[in-house]
């Protein structure tokens, strides 16, 4: 509604890039706090601690935590592969200085929303919808509805933070089935470890952020 005009919070502008930040990252938490009272609603207390504990760091063992960090450790190859191609380092450094992200301050900021969506959604996503889902339908329809509800969730976004038409919504709505997909493999595998799941989220937020950045930085230099 601020990118609209129909309100008006804050300038829409780029000297007001960390405010949208932080209006973004409250976005994060709705599935989660949607999560939470679904179960207090339903569960109680009791259903609320059994949500909580999957979130255990007991449910990972190393294959988990390797499944977990994969964005991480393919962003990692794929530095070393730019390395041995181009003979030089991809520029990481380059996205942090031109986004003035060693300000610790302007960090924080940048860093708070891709916490949130990675530990929010995921608790609304994986923690409870994928399970309840998973109680009538096979993991594969369970993920297919999942993703039409995560799809319409992301629409708001469009309207200030993407620039989606045509082909590149297509490739997003494919891109949003194939981590459903992954994303529902590693719960099941870790035996419905939210933790997993939020870490490989928080962890693909991460990568992608800095990554195409990165690439474009060494490319040029």
């Amino acid at each position: 509604l601020n990118r609209q005009g129909s309100i008006l919070l804050f300038p829409d502008d780029p000297e007001h890039a960390r405010t949208l930040d932080v209006w973004h990252a409250a976005g994060g938490l709705g599935p989660l706090v949607s999560a939470i009272i679904t179960i207090l609603f339903y569960d109680g207390r009791n259903g609320l601690r059994k949500f909580f504990r999957s979130y255990s760091i007991k449910k990972l063992t190393v294959y988990g935590w390797l499944l977990a960090l994969l964005p991480v450790l393919l962003f990692g190859f794929g530095l070393v592969a730019g390395r041995i191609v181009n003979g030089e380092w991809l520029s990481v450094q380059n996205y942090f200085q031109n986004n003035d992200l060693l300000a610790l301050n302007n960090f924080l900021l940048w860093f708070f929303p891709l916490l949130t969506y990675g530990f929010g959604e995921e608790g609304g996503w994986r923690g409870f919808a994928l399970p309840q889902l998973q109680t009538k339908y096979s993991a594969l329809l369970s993920t297919f509805i999942l993703t039409f509800f995560w799809l319409g969730w992301h629409i708001p976004t469009f309207f200030y933070r993407y620039q989606l038409s045509g082909v590149m919504l297509v490739g997003f709505i494919l891109g949003l089935f194939a981590g459903a997909i992954l994303l529902t493999f590693l719960f099941n595998y870790t035996r419905g470890s939210l933790l997993a799941v939020s870490i490989w989220h928080f962890s693909f937020n991460l990568v992608s952020m800095i990554g195409t950045e990165a690439v474009v930085a060494g490319t040029m230099s």
